[in-house]
């Protein structure tokens, strides 16, 4: 017989080998090795939203950095004392799929 043949035939009952237990008491198997885990773990949806609450302007602070920057930071640094005072992030993490909190902000210190 040959090797290649001889491997997959191998398979085949290495499969039906593990499959067996579970179809002996009934249970269909399509995939023996599939996790019954999620992929990734959920996370809880936050409690309460609280309200969004965004920079009006840029700091004069950072006036002097290109303008991107010069947002990237007033954002950054209203996002985390908004988070100090557990206030105002409106559920939002910093990035996140869909639009964060920065993404937000941009949108209105961008104009």
């Amino acid at each position: 017989m040959p090797a290649p043949l001889r491997r997959m035939l191998g398979s085949a009952f290495l499969l039906l080998g593990l499959a067996a237990p579970a179809l002996a008491q009934g249970g269909l198997v399509t995939n023996p090795f599939a996790s019954n885990y999620p992929s990734r773990p959920v996370r809880p949806a936050p409690a309460t939203a609280t309200p969004l609450v965004l920079p009006d302007a840029v700091d004069p602070r950072h006036a002097a950095l290109p303008e991107g920057e010069a947002r990237r930071r007033t954002c950054l640094e209203r996002y985390r004392a908004n988070r100090a005072a557990g206030t105002g992030n409106g559920g939002l993490r910093w990035t996140q799929k869909g639009g964060g909190y920065y993404a937000a902000c941009n949108r209105r210190l961008a104009g």
